[in-house]
């Protein structure tokens, strides 16, 4: 099976983190755990990975490595 490649804007992984954190659903969170699962492949650019790293400082106050991790162990 082909994997999907996708542009991930930072609003959907916000989004996605706020939702996990809630244990809400929503179409962010699905496509954040596609994500998580391989299924879907980011594209990431070096704009989006500033601004994912920016977005992670000004919610958690960690690095992005650490806010994903937190965000993977916690959500899943």
């Amino acid at each position: 099976m082909k994997k999907v490649r996708a542009l991930i804007d930072t609003n959907v992984v916000v989004k996605a983190a706020i939702d996990i954190s809630k244990g809400s659903m929503s179409p962010e969170r699905k496509v954040i755990e596609l994500v998580i699962k391989n299924e879907i492949k980011p594209v990431i650019t070096i704009t989006l990975l500033e601004e994912y790293c920016r977005i992670a400082k000004e919610l958690v106050d960690k690095d992005f490595a650490g806010w994903l991790r937190n965000l993977i162990v916690t959500g899943m």
